[in-house]
């Protein structure tokens, strides 16, 4: 465990940290790719962001998907304000609910460019 910024932060075992000038985002090293959505709890849209997390997992079986709930230090971090948001190993790609086609393409864009 280290501590940056007064936060206690575990690395997952497939990240490594960098240290921008403003955050401490994980980056993708190995292994599937990463999606997470995160939500505000008990927020409306957080049954809307779990059907698209369970489509997008249909289309991209090789990806690892989580929706989970945020946290301050996810807010304190990536200076997220809006959710659900979407985080793409480690930056956030979008916020709100994206149509499925339009995350879908991104994500494969993406996927393309990091192989």
């Amino acid at each position: 465990m280290v501590r940056r910024m007064g936060v206690a932060y575990q690395p997952h075992p497939h990240f490594v940290s960098c240290i921008t000038e403003k955050h401490v985002l994980p980056h993708y090293t190995r292994g599937m790719a990463h999606l997470e959505i995160l939500v505000h709890r008990g927020c409306l849209s957080e049954h809307s962001a779990r059907r698209l997390a369970q489509e997008l997992q249909l289309a991209l079986p090789e990806w690892r998907i989580d929706v989970r709930h945020a946290q301050q230090r996810d807010t304190d971090l990536l200076e997220i304000v809006v959710f659900p948001a979407f985080v793409l190993e480690g930056r956030v790609l979008v916020t709100g609910i994206p149509e499925k086609e339009w995350l879908l393409s991104q994500l494969r864009t993406w996927e393309e460019n990091h192989p």
